[in-house]
C-alpha cells in the first residue's frame, strides 16, 4: 500500500475502518460501535468490502495490501464482525496499521488481534484482549418515548442450534393474544421462517384480537423498519432462535417475552446459555415463567454494549499504534 496511505494529518478526525462481509447481522453490529464512535469522537468511518475469498485476503496480508483502503485516509481502528472479515481485517492492519477489532469469538487465534469483543453465551477466556459481553453488538437506540398498547411479535425459524415448530409457536401467541386482546399487535417474520407460518399464526391469533392485529413479512419491511419499531414498542415477544433480535430489544428497553421453540443437539449448550443469561440477568422473560404470573417486567437495567465497546476503543487505544 502507498505510503502516503500511513501518512495522514495528524490533526484530522480519527478513523475507523469497518470491513464488512453482505450479512446484514454484522453490519448491523459494526454500525452500532460506528454510530457511537461518532457520536463520542467524531470519528471518520470508512465501509470497506471484505474479498469473498479467505486465500485473496491471506494473499493481500502476505503482499502487504488492502486494496479497499487504497486512497482512504489511515485507520486508528479496523472493525471486523463475520469470520469471512477475520483475515482482511489482519491484512488491512498490515498494510495501513491501526488496532484491529474482531466483534465475535474469533475464528483465529485470539493474540492475532488487538480487542476481541465475545459474547459471554460464548464462554470468552480471560485475556487482557478480551472484551465479554452481553450478546452482539446493535446499532438500536433506547428511546425517550415509546407508544404504551404495543406488542411486537418476531418469528425466526430453523438455524444450527434450533428446530421449529409452526403448531407450537402459534399455540404461544395466541394464549398471550387471549390474555391480553386490547393491544395491538405487529407480528414479522425473517428469511428464516418457513412459508407459512407467518400466516399461519396471525390467522389464528386474529381471532382474538380486539385491539388489532397486522402482519410484517420480512420482504415488504421498509429498510429501518425493525429498528424503528423496536423503538415504540412497549413489548417484544421473539422465538428462543432469535438471539440477536433478543438482545436489540433489550437493547430497545422494551419489556421482552421468549417463545419456545425445539433445540437441536448441536450446539444445545451454547443456545440455551445465550437465553438463559439473558433471563438470569433479567434482560427477558420465558414463555413458561410468563405463563405463571401473565406479566412481562421491563429490563433490569439498560443495555447497550454498542457503546460500551466504543468507549472501550477510546480508552484503550487513544492512538494509531
Amino acid at each position: 500500500m502507498d505510503e502516503s496511505l500511513k501518512t495522514q494529518n495528524a490533526e484530522a478526525a480519527p478513523v475507523l475502518w469497518l470491513v464488512a462481509d453482505d450479512r446484514p447481522g454484522h453490519r448491523n453490529q459494526l454500525a452500532g460501535v460506528a454510530n457511537w464512535m461518532r457520536e463520542l469522537a467524531g470519528v471518520h468511518c470508512e465501509w470497506l468490502p471484505a474479498p469473498t475469498s479467505r486465500l485473496r485476503a491471506m494473499l493481500w496480508r502476505l503482499l502487504r495490501r488492502f486494496p479497499p483502503g487504497e486512497g482512504k485516509p489511515a485507520p486508528h481502528w479496523i472493525l471486523v464482525a463475520g469470520e469471512r472479515t477475520h483475515w482482511a481485517g489482519l491484512a488491512a492492519r498490515r498494510a495501513a496499521g491501526g488496532r484491529l477489532i474482531v466483534l465475535m469469538r474469533p475464528s483465529l487465534p485470539y493474540g492475532w488481534f488487538d480487542l476481541c469483543c465475545v459474547p459471554q453465551h460464548d464462554e470468552p477466556p480471560t485475556r487482557p484482549n478480551v472484551l465479554p459481553t452481553l450478546g452482539v453488538a446493535n446499532a438500536v437506540r433506547a428511546p425517550v418515548a415509546r407508544k404504551p398498547g404495543r406488542v411486537l411479535i418476531l418469528l425466526g425459524g430453523p438455524s444450527r442450534h434450533h428446530g421449529w415448530d409452526t403448531a407450537a409457536v402459534t399455540a404461544q401467541v395466541c394464549e398471550i393474544v387471549r390474555r391480553t386482546p386490547h393491544l395491538h399487535f405487529t407480528i414479522a417474520d425473517s428469511r428464516r421462517t418457513p412459508p407459512q407460518a407467518l400466516s399461519t399464526v396471525c390467522a389464528a391469533a386474529k381471532t382474538w384480537a380486539s385491539g388489532g392485529l397486522e402482519a410484517m413479512p420480512v420482504d415488504q419491511a421498509p429498510k429501518g423498519w425493525l429498528v424503528d419499531t423496536l423503538s415504540r414498542t412497549a413489548t417484544v415477544w421473539v422465538t428462543a432462535d432469535s438471539v440477536s433480535m433478543l438482545y436489540e430489544a433489550a437493547t430497545a428497553g422494551a419489556a421482552v417475552g421468549v417463545l419456545s421453540v425445539p433445540m437441536r443437539r448441536r450446539g444445545r449448550k451454547r443456545a440455551l446459555r445465550a437465553q438463559e443469561l439473558a433471563t438470569e440477568v433479567g434482560l427477558a422473560t420465558t414463555f413458561a415463567r410468563w405463563r405463571k404470573a401473565h406479566k412481562l417486567p421491563q429490563p433490569a437495567f439498560p443495555l447497550q454494549e454498542a457503546q460500551r465497546i466504543a468507549q472501550a476503543l477510546l480508552m484503550r487505544f487513544p492512538d494509531r499504534g
